[in-house]
């Protein structure tokens, strides 16, 4: 641009200069757009952070992962993770992996990722959404057949928020071919065969303590001597039961 000085861009081209009479008896090259190629896409969730508590006690976070080869328009896929429950500090541990049938090249090869508050009584609150555009990625996938990118961080934003953080998530990109991911295929979640990379079911945030975090029902809000009640009432039925043999030694048998 002549009002520029910096580089505008780039253009990579072949140019072949032959003489004119032998221009006429050489036909042209027909140059047509690559063919379209299927490929599986392989998606490893492997955490979130510093998700927002929007002056809660605790949140329960689980992402929806959308993928829309045509723009959102059409019949997209949208899959889910699990549950990490009763997170108080914003983090959540998912070791999750997801699947897409994807064809190469498209026209709108973007990935989202939305991030939300699941809740029991109501409508799970969105607490924030990231997009990923692979187009570059799918170039790269078309030279190679055969792609991996390292683990990255993607940060979550919302449109409420404009200003405010609203965690993050690290994900981790996989790109085999048909062929390859019907010789050699992997597991959704942690099912098998589950392996490159091999996925260690998450413990945190699945106990049913987690899950009644933050309501009337958490545990951690009564006193210490709560959390033994259980076994004091396992002890109560056996001796129960204990005393009813002794005193009718017959009901057993009959």
């Amino acid at each position: 641009h002549p009002d520029k000085i910096p580089s505008q861009g780039m253009i990579e081209m072949w140019v072949e200069v032959i003489p004119r009479d032998k221009a006429r008896d050489t036909p042209l090259m027909k140059i047509s757009p690559p063919e379209p190629e299927q490929f599986e896409m392989r998606v490893i969730i492997w955490e979130v952070k510093k998700a927002p508590l929007d002056e809660k006690k605790a949140v329960d976070l689980y992402l929806k992962v959308g993928y829309d080869p045509d723009g959102w328009q059409g019949e997209g896929v949208v899959k889910e993770t699990d549950t990490h429950y009763g997170s108080e500090d914003g983090n959540g541990i998912f070791n999750y992996r997801l699947k897409f049938p994807i064809i190469v090249p498209c026209k709108f090869p973007r990935i989202r990722f939305d991030l939300f508050d699941f809740s029991s009584f109501g409508s799970d609150e969105a607490l924030g959404s990231a997009s990923v555009n692979l187009r570059k990625v799918y170039r790269k996938l078309q030279t190679e057949g055969q792609l991996e990118l390292p683990a990255r961080w993607i940060a979550f934003n919302h449109p409420n928020f404009p200003n405010e953080s609203r965690g993050e998530l690290l994900v981790t990109f996989q790109f085999v071919s048909m062929a390859e991911a019907e010789k050699n295929p992997v597991g959704e979640a942690q099912e098998d065969p589950n392996e490159n990379p091999v996925l260690e079911k998450p413990e945190v945030g699945r106990g049913v303590g987690d899950f009644l975090k933050g309501t009337i029902l958490d545990i951690s809000l009564f006193p210490w001597w709560f959390k033994y009640l259980k076994y004091v009432a396992v002890l109560g039925t056996l001796g129960s039961i204990l005393v009813a043999l002794f005193i009718y030694p017959g009901f057993a048998v009959k």
